[in-house]
């Protein structure tokens, strides 16, 4: 849902969206090594993404999720290393939707939530 989402945005194109989500990557780095402030931070980009895709029932397909995907994130917080890599993986994404790149922005989500998973499942 979230690479379908990642590449409506990217297609769409919006300039207020990529100045809120390079916040919170800023926000993000400063705030890396504090676990509840980083996977907030992290779960609020993903939700940004959510927010401004054009197709809103992608939003309410994942929203029954919500409590789940906030507890998988906090679970996958691995380390301090982790966090780092993701702040550059969201920043490549961010890139992606700025460039208007609906196809880089999809497999870049598609690379980081699979990461994720893996991150997940070693956890």
């Amino acid at each position: 849902i979230e690479v379908e989402a990642v590449g409506q945005v990217a297609a769409k194109g919006n300039g207020e969206l990529v100045g809120r989500l390079e916040k919170i990557i800023e926000e993000a780095s400063k705030n890396v090594d504090k676990e509840l402030g980083y996977v907030d931070l992290d779960y609020r980009l993903h939700e940004e993404i959510l927010d401004a895709c054009p197709n809103k029932l992608l939003s309410m397909l994942l929203s029954p999720f919500d409590n789940y995907l906030r507890k998988s994130r906090r679970l996958s917080f691995i380390n301090t290393r982790a966090a780092k890599h993701t702040i550059e993986v969201h920043s490549r994404i961010v890139d992606a939707i700025r460039r208007n790149d609906p196809e880089r922005a999809r497999q870049l989500m598609k690379e980081h939530l699979a990461e994720a998973a893996r991150d997940l499942r070693l956890s």
